[in-house]
C-alpha cells in the first residue's frame, strides 16, 4: 500500500477533510493507525462491513479516490451509503424499531444516499418498506413515504408492500388499527392495490384468507382508488367462495355487501357460498348472509332454492342445520301463505322433502313448524316410498317419532 493510500484511509477514520489536491490537511505520518482491513474494505466492493467498527462521519466524502496496484487512481463506492442502507434495514428488522433513530439516519444524508438506504434489500429481496408494512409501523411508513420510497416495489415472492401489510394475522386490536392505517396510507398514495404476487394472489385475496382481517378487508374495499377490476363482481364472487371455504365468514358478509354475487358456485360439488356456510354449521352467519342478500334486493327464492351438484338446495341445508330462527326466515321467503305445493315440490336427489330432512336429523321444532305450514308433508314419500315417519323410526329419533305420531293421530 502506498503512503498516499494510507494517508487517505487515516483521514477517513479521523474525519479530516481532503484538501483541493486530494490530500489530507493533516500531514502526520503515523502508520500505526492504518489497518489492512480498511484497505481491503475500500478496494474490494464486495467486502462486508464489521459491525464492531465505528461508523464513519456522515459528512465524509461521498466518493473516495484510491490507487490501484499499478499506481493509477480509481474511484470506489462510498462506504457511508452501504453502511447507512444496512443500518436502516437492520433497524426496521429489530424487535422494537426506533423511529427517532430512523429519522437520525436519514436526516444528514444526501438525496442519493437516502434513496440508496431506502432501496437497500436483504438476502430475501425485501427492503425497508416491506418490513415497515409487515409490522404495521405507521410512523415508519409515513417517514418512508415522505422520503420517496417506492410503494409498489416487489419483495420476496413478488409481493408489494400492500401484500406485506395485509397477509399477516394481527396480534391484537391495536395492530389491527395500525394495519388499517397503513392500508389507508398506501391507498392514499395511489398504490397498485390489485397487483398479483408470484402465486397470482392480490392483497385482497390475502386479506380474505387471514383470520381477523375484517377491518383490513373493509379498508381495501371502501376506497375508490383501488382499481375497479379488483372490485368487479367476477373477482369478488370468486373470493366469496374461497373465503367461505377458509371459514372467514365475517369477510364473506363484507364481500357480499360490496357486490359479490351470492349464487356463484364452485368446486366439484358446485356449492354456493350458503351451501358451504350451512354445511359448516354456521347458522348465525347464514342468517346474516341472507339478511344482507335481502337488503341488496337479491332474489331470495332463487338463492334458497339453488342446488349443488348433489341436487341439495340451500333451504334443505338450512333445515339440516336445525336452527329454528334460520328455517323460519327461509320459509318466509319460499312458501307462499296458503300454498302448500311450494314446499311439497322442494325435493332433494332422492325425492326427500324438507320434512324428511327434519325427521332424519331429529329437529322436532322444525317438524312442528313445517306441519303448521303444510300438513301434507307428513304424507309425502321419497323415491323409496318412505314417509317422514319411516325415516324418523329408521334413525331412532324417538322424540320426533312420538311427535309425528301425535300429529297424525290429531287428524
Amino acid at each position: 500500500m502506498s503512503r498516499w493510500q494510507k494517508t487517505v484511509i487515516r483521514g477517513l477514520r479521523s474525519g479530516y477533510p481532503l484538501d483541493e489536491q486530494g490530500t489530507l490537511s493533516d500531514s502526520s505520518d503515523n502508520e500505526s493507525i492504518i489497518s489492512p482491513f480498511y484497505d481491503e474494505l475500500f478496494i474490494d466492493e464486495g467486502s462486508s462491513f464489521s459491525e464492531s467498527e465505528p461508523e464513519p462521519v456522515l459528512g465524509s466524502p461521498s466518493r473516495i479516490t484510491t490507487c490501484s496496484e499499478s499506481g493509477s487512481p480509481r474511484t470506489v463506492p462510498p462506504l457511508v451509503k452501504r453502511i447507512r442502507g444496512k443500518s436502516l434495514l437492520k433497524l426496521v428488522k429489530a424487535e422494537n424499531p426506533s423511529i427517532d433513530k430512523a429519522k437520525d439516519l436519514l436526516s444528514e444524508g444526501t438525496p442519493d444516499e437516502i434513496s440508496q438506504a431506502i432501496k437497500h434489500t436483504d438476502a430475501a429481496g425485501n427492503s425497508v418498506i416491506h418490513y415497515a408494512c409487515a409490522k404495521a409501523l405507521v410512523p415508519w411508513v409515513e417517514l418512508l413515504i415522505e422520503n420517496g420510497a417506492d410503494l409498489n416495489v416487489a419483495g420476496k415472492d413478488g409481493q408489494t408492500p400492500m401484500h406485506f401489510t395485509v397477509k399477516g394475522e394481527a396480534k391484537n386490536v391495536g395492530q389491527v388499527k395500525d394495519k388499517v392505517k397503513v392500508v389507508e396510507l398506501l391507498i392514499k398514495e395511489r398504490v397498485l392495490a390489485d397487483e398479483k404476487d408470484d402465486h397470482g394472489r392480490t392483497p385482497l385475496q390475502l386479506a380474505c384468507d387471514v383470520k381477523g382481517q375484517r377491518e383490513v378487508t373493509r379498508a381495501l374495499l371502501s376506497h375508490r382508488e383501488i382499481d375497479q377490476d379488483v372490485k368487479s363482481e367476477t373477482v369478488i364472487s370468486q373470493l366469496l367462495h374461497i373465503t367461505c371455504q377458509n371459514d372467514q365468514f365475517e369477510n364473506a358478509v363484507l364481500l357480499l355487501k360490496h357486490g359479490a354475487k351470492p349464487l356463484t358456485s364452485g368446486g366439484k360439488r358446485r356449492d354456493t357460498a350458503l351451501h358451504i356456510i350451512l354445511r359448516k354449521g354456521q347458522a348465525k352467519y347464514a342468517l346474516r348472509f341472507l339478511e344482507t342478500c335481502n337488503q341488496k334486493l337479491h332474489d331470495m327464492r332463487e338463492i334458497l332454492l339453488a342446488r349443488n351438484a348433489n341436487q341439495q338446495s340451500v333451504i334443505d341445508e338450512a333445515v339440516r342445520c336445525g336452527d329454528k330462527e334460520l328455517v323460519s326466515y327461509c320459509l318466509k321467503h319460499v312458501a307462499q301463505p296458503g300454498d302448500c305445493d311450494d314446499l311439497l315440490n322442494i325435493r332433494s336427489k332422492d325425492e326427500s322433502t324438507l320434512m324428511h330432512t327434519a325427521c332424519r336429523h331429529g329437529h322436532h321444532d322444525i317438524v312442528r313448524m313445517l306441519d303448521e305450514i303444510c300438513p301434507k308433508l307428513l304424507d309425502s314419500q321419497n323415491e323409496r316410498r318412505l314417509t317422514p315417519l319411516h325415516v324418523a323410526c329408521s334413525r331412532n329419533k324417538a322424540q320426533v317419532t312420538t311427535l309425528v305420531c301425535d300429529l297424525l293421530h290429531q287428524r
